[in-house]
């Protein structure tokens, strides 16, 4: 399998008191897999820690796709530094990837009911830049919040 241009974006709230270098202990093993320096990227704008928020922007080259383990261990090493929940997406910037698997998002949570809530929540993100044109922002948010409240299926019971 070939190597794609690929992004890992994220914009992440950090736990308060939350330390620069507990978010480089969390990154660092991924860093180092794609051979990238954690001050590097810090000094050139890939990685920022401001505001109790955590934002990246790291280029790597990758398989592209749902599976990488790479990544599921990132997903677990942040959720220790991660206010909840939060995701991340894994973006393959070619062309001649699978396209379904252009956009992969991991989620971030200590448990699985964070990692649920982080799920819902990007989908209902990734559903607003579609239906809100439609609906308008006000009707929007009120979908939104209806699906926040509707009782949640269990994971056995929804595959």
């Amino acid at each position: 399998m070939s190597s794609h241009n690929c992004r890992v974006t994220a914009t992440i709230s950090l736990k308060d008191g939350v330390t620069d270098d507990e978010v480089r202990k969390a990154l660092e093993p991924f860093l180092d897999e794609h051979n990238l320096d954690f001050d590097e990227q810090v000094c050139v704008g890939n990685i920022e820690i401001t505001d109790g928020k955590l934002c990246l922007h790291l280029d790597v080259f990758g398989d592209g796709g749902y599976a990488d383990n790479n990544l599921d261990e990132l997903a677990e090493r942040l959720a220790a530094v991660v206010d909840g929940w939060g995701w991340f997406e894994f973006v393959d910037d070619d062309l001649s990837g699978d396209s379904d698997a252009a956009r992969t998002p991991y989620f971030i949570g200590l448990d699985e009911n964070a990692q649920e809530t982080a799920r819902l929540e990007y989908g209902i993100e990734r559903m607003a830049e579609w239906v809100r044109p439609i609906i308008g922002d006000d009707a929007f948010e009120v979908v939104a919040t209806q699906i926040v409240a509707l009782p949640r299926v269990a994971t056995e019971t929804a595959k």
